[in-house]
């Protein structure tokens, strides 16, 4: 599933169509003109990728990797590793280390 189909599919789940997402993150200033770009397989600013997936409370990897499907034991294994064998990580905690994890990135450059 692409990036588009996913935005599309979350906004469907909360009861609004993916051409009415620029009001409800008015900060983020998604122009429908995105919309189509993004349908047509551009990949958006990273700045909307983090607010999309804080107002939908999913992980930005969810929304970036066109294989991964959301899930509830993704990622079991490096949870496993960074938080301890048996610790319940929380989609909070989960979504906090992707957003420092992309900081970094940013910051480093990678």
């Amino acid at each position: 599933m692409t990036f588009y189909e996913k935005v599309k599919l979350l906004c469907e789940n909360e009861g609004f169509e993916i051409s009415n997402l620029g009001e409800k993150l008015p900060e983020n200033k998604i122009a429908k003109s995105s919309l189509s770009r993004w349908k047509s397989g551009t990949k958006p600013r990273i700045k909307n990728i983090k607010a999309i997936a804080d107002y939908f409370g999913v992980p930005v990897d969810y929304l970036t990797d066109d294989d991964k499907e959301l899930t509830a034991d993704k990622n079991r294994d490096i949870k496993a590793a960074l938080f301890g064998e048996g610790v319940t990580v929380t989609d909070e905690m989960w979504n906090e280390l992707l957003n420092f994890v992309e900081f970094l990135k940013t910051k480093y450059n990678i």
